[in-house]
């Protein structure tokens, strides 16, 4: 937790544009949902407010690309900070090719915390199911994560939790 706390002050500080948000990401695990706003009926608004629709759009537009530029900025940071053993654990765990292929930072995010975080489920499975049942408890659906990525994570949460328990029942 101190590590991404650092990763995501750093961020926000080295940044220039858009450092906020991404550091965000980094912090919570939830990539900020910029909206474009909605256009305004062509018939009934006046020229201003086609106007000041046209200037927050550009806005929203620019700050979503920045954001996108961020996000990979932010993986290929966090990503090479890692040592090459972890590098290596990382290749091998499940989602790791989505993420890459994504670039996405809090994919990536997520699976260093799985690696780094996570009690052995072979010398420690009691508390490996008490860590698996707490993040599935404590689970919380985000409104600017998609539906599906909240569930492919809940079952991501849930199998962990389940392979936790088939092999404390087996000790």
């Amino acid at each position: 937790m101190k590590t991404q706390k650092q990763i995501a002050n750093y961020i926000q500080k080295k940044y220039d544009k858009g450092g906020a948000e991404i550091a965000s990401a980094v912090r919570s695990l939830v990539m900020p949902n910029i909206n474009l706003p909605t256009e305004p009926d062509p018939i009934t608004a006046t020229a201003i407010e086609m106007e000041i629709w046209k200037n927050q759009y550009c806005r929203a537009d620019e700050k979503r690309a920045t954001l996108e530029d961020n996000v990979k900025r932010a993986y290929a940071l966090i990503y090479d900070q890692c040592s090459p053993a972890l590098q290596t654990k990382l290749k091998g765990q499940e989602g790791y090719d989505d993420a890459e292929a994504n670039q996405d930072v809090v994919a990536l995010m997520e699976l260093i915390q799985g690696i780094c975080c996570k009690y052995d489920a072979s010398s420690e499975p009691v508390m490996s199911l008490v860590q698996a049942k707490q993040r599935v408890t404590k689970a919380r659906n985000s409104l600017t994560t998609s539906m599906l990525k909240n569930s492919k994570r809940m079952q991501t949460w849930w199998k962990h939790m389940e392979d936790s328990l088939v092999t404390s029942l087996a000790t």
